[in-house]
């Protein structure tokens, strides 16, 4: 199965949500597709892992990984619905810290944010990311 992922920047928090299975196999994919928060977002970055499959060692790495990168740019990974053997092996760095929360709603209250109104909010997305509701198509 493949790596989807959806980001979606509020004010000064963003949301990096994955589908799929972080593996050895979508790692790399997983590193590349962080430039999107680096790149368009300020603040925290919360890694909402509510519809991921699955994960192995170098998915643990990679979101290790993703930490240490966004600390690099003073800013922090925080993971919102981490099963508990992840969120064990992904804490310990004290470069970078991570922030576990048990759900995004839980996440977003942390920091004062709501979900903002779908027709104002600013989300990239890769092509095969889920629908929340069924489509049509002609």
């Amino acid at each position: 199965m493949s790596l989807q992922w959806r980001y979606e920047r509020l004010d000064d928090l963003g949301v990096f949500a994955l589908t799929g299975r972080l593996d050895t196999d979508t790692a790399p994919w997983f590193a590349g597709a962080l430039t999107w928060p680096l790149s368009r977002g300020t603040g925290p970055v919360i890694l909402d892992l509510t519809a991921l499959d699955g994960w192995d060692d170098a998915g643990r790495q990679a979101i290790s990984t993703a930490a240490r990168r966004l600390a690099t740019s003073a800013r922090q990974l925080e993971i919102a619905a981490a099963p508990p053997d992840l969120a064990r092996s992904v804490t310990g760095d004290p470069r970078a810290p991570i922030t576990i929360h048990p759900d995004l709603a839980s996440a977003l209250r942390a920091h004062g944010a709501v979900a903002p109104d779908p027709g104002g909010r600013r989300v990239w997305q890769t092509t095969d990311w889920p629908a929340a509701e069924p489509t049509e198509h002609t």
